[in-house]
């Protein structure tokens, strides 16, 4: 769709409201690549099996999942991360095996 499409839909302001209800700044910033689609069947589809999944499993344990970019930037950078920011770490790969 074309950018002028969008802003007549409001997608904007509809995705602005989305995420609101986003867990993390790194889901607000998937949910900034999100584009309207012409077929909606097979997200439909992975929509239902999702919600078989949490009717079946209850919801994903999302709880443990931090911001941990920021860590990571700055090991890369050969900076030293305090005790704290290390169990943040550890908090977060305990939580993504969960998941």
């Amino acid at each position: 769709m074309m950018r002028d499409d969008l802003e007549l839909l409001d997608f904007p302001k509809v995705m602005d409201q989305i995420k609101k209800y986003a867990y993390s700044s790194m889901g607000r910033e998937l949910l900034d690549s999100f584009r309207p689609v012409l077929f909606p069947w097979d997200e439909l589809k992975r929509l239902e099996e999702m919600i078989d999944y949490i009717n079946k499993e209850g919801a994903p344990p999302i709880e443990g999942i931090e911001e941990v970019e920021n860590i990571f930037k700055k090991l890369e950078s050969g900076s030293l991360v305090d005790p704290p920011e290390l169990l943040r770490i550890a908090y977060f790969l305990e939580s993504s095996q969960r998941l």
